[in-house]
């Protein structure tokens, strides 16, 4: 009986999907994210304004930048030894994020500095990396957590816009060797993802959108119309039942007050998609992509509108993952940050695509505005504090709002910037030079 419920569900599922189906195709083949006419015209803008050094740095007060270079032995093999361990926790997790933020910035500086030998070194690093044993690993009880596959895919395409930097310079069996490889890390990927039923709330968030995202830069890499096809439609199928009447992401409205940054961690990987569907022909910054939106509204409806009191919005949403991690009835707290809702500058990799690409801009990501809850205290420090019991607990609250300067650190590089690596200004030509200098 389930397995006939199940074969119902993929039914139902498959066929919701083509009724929204376009027939994509890939137009540049082997071009992930940006052209290479477009990349080498940004490089070569940061270079002539001496530029070199200014983005290619580790967000992190006890990073040695210098150590991390292509040239660098020690720190290579470090790589080497993260990137060969199996995903069996969340330590694991953050480990292999930190080690592939230090590989993408490695690449940026090859990328920007790099002569041909450099790029070579580059090309057989990349080659060795992919015959690691433990490259793609993931305990089975990870697997079924559905965590071990996001965390993967959301830290995978550093590597695979490093590989299409170098590609060309591959020799036949080289680039034989990466296709058929990256053929089975697809498959791989495809297989562990978990969501085929689409039965998990995950599926639905910003975890699926960062397996799609690698779905679709490995089907750009192995050049597969096919592959291609089906995880674009499988991308706008998801987004399609995510959207709500206010522009908001319902799967990650659930997680109440943790919803900011979770909205957040799905905008990455969207902007991930779109930027690689207009290097493919298909600009959907500026059109409607799902609900009536588009994307500049459902961004205007996160930060203009849902930052500033978010409880308007979560009031009648329930999520399971809520009621341990996020602050809004009184539940007990699991991670600090969430207790003040919390935002991280660091995770707006998609700022510099945002501006490039969006007509009619109406975010100023300097000065966004968002509540600050301080619960069951009355805050008196600044004039503009309101006091309510906000979350319902018979407690008066203070709401604080907040402004905050998402562009600064976009071009700094923490784990929450795995979705681009090092690379966010790589898709951005920046004119304002002066705050980088």
């Amino acid at each position: 009986m389930k397995y006939i419920i199940s074969i119902l569900i993929i039914i139902i599922f498959i066929s919701s999907s083509n009724s929204n189906e376009i027939n994509f195709k890939i137009n540049k083949p082997y071009e992930v994210f940006i052209t290479k006419e477009k990349l080498s015209e940004n490089l070569n803008f940061y270079r002539d304004n001496f530029l070199s050094f200014s983005f290619c740095l580790k967000n992190s007060d006890d990073a040695d930048n210098d150590l991390i270079s292509i040239k660098n032995l020690n720190k290579k093999n470090h790589i080497k030894k993260v990137f060969n361990k199996t995903f069996t926790d969340w330590d694991v997790m953050d480990e292999h994020a930190d080690a592939m933020n230090d590989f993408a910035l490695i690449v940026c500086k090859v990328m920007i500095n790099g002569n041909r030998n450099d790029k070579i070194e580059l090309l057989n690093f990349i080659i060795e990396l992919s015959k690691l044993e433990n490259f793609y690993s993931i305990s089975p009880e990870w697997i079924e957590d559905h965590s071990g596959p996001y965390w993967y895919a959301r830290n995978l395409p550093p590597f695979l816009f490093a590989w299409s930097f170098v590609r060309d310079l591959a020799n036949n069996d080289q680039q034989e060797y990466m296709h058929e490889w990256i053929k089975k890390l697809y498959d791989n990927l495809n297989n562990d993802d978990g969501c085929k039923l689409m039965m998990n709330n995950s599926c639905f968030g910003n975890h699926t959108y960062n397996v799609t995202n690698s779905l679709i830069t490995m089907s750009i890499l192995l050049n597969d119309n096919n592959r291609f096809e089906h995880s674009v439609n499988r991308f706008f199928t998801v987004l399609n039942k995510n959207i709500t009447k206010d522009g908001l992401f319902l799967f990650e409205l659930k997680r109440q007050h943790c919803s900011s940054h979770y909205h957040i961690h799905s905008l990455n990987p969207i902007f991930a998609i779109l930027q690689n569907l207009k290097t493919q022909g298909y600009d959907y910054f500026n059109t409607e992509i799902s609900g009536n939106f588009k994307i500049s509204e459902i961004i205007d409806s996160i930060f203009n509108k849902f930052l500033i009191y978010p409880k308007k919005y979560l009031e009648n949403i329930n999520g399971f993952y809520a009621t341990k991690t996020c602050p809004t009835k009184g539940q007990e707290f699991k991670y600090k940050f969430e207790q003040a809702d919390f935002l991280q500058t660091a995770q707006f990799g998609f700022v510099s695509i945002y501006k490039n690409n969006i007509s009619n801009q109406n975010i100023e990501f300097n000065k966004i505005k968002k509540l600050k809850v301080y619960w069951s205290t009355e805050n008196k420090n600044k004039i503009n504090n309101i006091f309510e019991d906000y979350n319902n607990d018979g407690l008066i609250d203070t709401l604080e709002i907040n402004e905050i300067d998402a562009s600064y650190n976009i071009y700094g590089n923490t784990w929450g910037d795995a979705v681009f690596g090092g690379f966010p200004f790589i898709f951005y030509k920046n004119e304002d030079l002066d705050q980088y200098q």
